[in-house]
């Protein structure tokens, strides 16, 4: 039996119980709004985001994640869809009644089945693109750091990774959603030191690699101290650095 919009409207109103709004899970809320002259809307927000939305004016459903293509919000979303959202490749997809699509935000799902503003076949193999690109970044980045081919940071770096927000600590360039120099940095294999601050931030990395990382940042280049002292552990190091600029990035350029 194919599940239509209608079975996440009866789903969502049987969690509210006759309430208008609730809290259903971790920084998750549920509520109905119905106004005057209005069609009836059942919506799930996750943090600031309303992730489901139900619009009884064409039972359609809308999704949304507003860039965060995290783990947490994939569970939030597959908590409540009767359809499977899942990541294959770094690219997010979603089957609905037996056909795959791949995942948008702002994706509609109508009432007869249709679905509108999913991602095209191009698209996904752009993003595997930027996965794979993205993975040889953070390699070659970590690689670089641990034969300190990465200076401390400076005023020297670029500035959309260097400079930051003030309140959020986020970088001028996260702040702003600006990627360009995101891009330009892969294609130069620009390892600009600011940026592993900006990945450690976002995807800290182990008490002994942040003290390797303070080492390296700390001591002058012709020093020996800081390799003999954590060369056994290089292999570790690397792939620490590795998932947390990984991370970082994907994060930035809004891929699963």
């Amino acid at each position: 039996m194919k599940a239509d919009t209608l079975t996440i409207r009866n789903r969502f109103l049987n969690a509210l119980s006759g309430r208008t709004s609730r809290k259903v899970g971790h920084n998750t809320t549920m509520r109905r709004e119905i106004e005057a002259g209005e069609a009836e809307r059942v919506i799930l927000r996750f943090h600031e985001t309303d992730i489901i939305v139900y619009d009884g004016g064409d039972n359609s459903v809308t999704l949304d994640t507003d860039n965060h293509l995290t783990a947490t919000t994939k569970t939030r979303l597959n908590d409540w869809l009767p359809w499977r959202v899942y990541s294959q490749d770094h690219v997010w997809r979603i089957e609905i009644d037996g056909e795959t699509y791949m995942y948008a935000d702002g994706m509609r799902i109508l009432a007869d089945g249709a679905v509108e503003g999913a991602g095209s076949e191009e698209e996904m193999k752009a993003q595997k693109k930027l996965a794979r690109d993205i993975r040889r970044y953070a390699q070659g980045y970590a690689a670089a750091f641990v034969n300190r081919k990465v200076p401390a940071p400076s005023g020297g770096d670029c500035f959309y990774c260097l400079f930051k927000e003030v309140g959020s600590g986020r970088s001028w360039g996260e702040a702003a959603g600006m990627t360009d120099h995101l891009i330009s940095h892969m294609e130069e294999k620009y390892f600009v030191p600011s940026l592993l601050v900006n990945a450690i931030r976002y995807s800290p990395v182990s008490m002994f690699a942040e003290d390797y990382i303070s080492r390296v940042w700390g001591e002058p280049e012709d020093s020996g101290e800081t390799n003999e002292h954590f060369e056994a552990m290089s292999d570790f190091l690397e792939e620490q650095l590795t998932k947390s600029v990984a991370a970082y990035m994907r994060h930035c350029l809004s891929i699963a």
